[in-house]
């Protein structure tokens, strides 16, 4: 099992990114959103979370924000970070 940190992941490439990542067949993988858009995220997890139930988690910040990214960074320790 894989675990991805997609920055901007409610937006428009970072989302079609996150699907990707969750359409995989050959293995289970977790994909941790991070978003400054807590009403995306919202909109985000509806949309995947019946279909990816406990694959996901998301994050609210801003990679603008140093502190915040590595905080995030530190608690999931992702395999693979994306940023859009």
């Amino acid at each position: 099992m894989s675990t991805f940190i997609i920055t901007g992941g409610t937006g428009s490439l970072g989302s079609r990114i996150v699907q990707r990542i969750l359409n995989d067949t050959t293995q289970q993988h977790t994909v941790i959103i991070f978003s400054r858009d807590e009403q995306k995220q919202y909109r985000l997890r509806k949309k995947i979370d019946q279909a990816y139930p406990g694959q996901t988690i998301f994050i609210v910040g801003d990679v603008r924000n140093k502190n915040s990214l590595i905080q995030a960074i530190r608690h999931t320790r992702p395999d693979t970070i994306i940023h859009t």
